[in-house]
């Protein structure tokens, strides 16, 4: 048989429910360059759950200590649409949806946060990018000039 899946009595519109369908979240980490690594691993965790319930779940399924991590979600392939989640947020209140990503940012030794800088860069690409103006087909170019990337995201694309 399969194994067996832990059901929770959840509360929802006043009343207590069995939750039958929890979330199926994929839990990657980060590298130390702040990328999410290519292995990930699928956690079911109710919807009513908080964030701070699933972090401390996710460092304890890498062995990772808690008070060096963060969680981000990972909805869009642009760096500048994700975000740290909330820790007394639900899962629900956090907008996490069923097979959605999302990644442990562990700090370095010297404490800085690599996913963060990650962002950082980002951010700063696109402002260069937004100040070059468009190329000359019309598109915003990550160096400004013609047949660029499209910038952060892929402008575009």
């Amino acid at each position: 048989g399969s194994p067996s899946i832990e059901r929770v009595v959840i509360r929802h519109r006043n009343k207590l429910q069995l939750e039958v369908y929890p979330l199926c979240l994929r839990a990657a980490v980060c590298d130390a360059t702040g990328k999410p690594r290519t292995m990930e691993r699928e956690v079911l965790f109710s919807k009513t759950a908080r964030v701070a319930d699933l972090q401390a779940h996710v460092c304890r399924m890498w062995r990772v200590p808690l008070e060096r991590t963060k969680l981000w979600n990972n909805t869009s392939r642009d760096l500048l649409q994700q975000d740290v989640l909330p820790p007394d947020a639900t899962l629900i209140e956090a907008q996490l949806r069923d097979q959605q990503s999302v990644v442990l940012e562990i700090a370095q030794p010297d404490g800085s946060w690599p996913r963060s800088q990650l962002q950082v860069d980002a951010a700063e690409e696109e402002e260069r990018a937004q100040k070059a103006g468009p190329g000359p087909n019309g598109r915003q170019t990550a160096g400004g000039g013609a047949g660029g990337a499209g910038g952060v995201g892929g402008v575009g694309g």
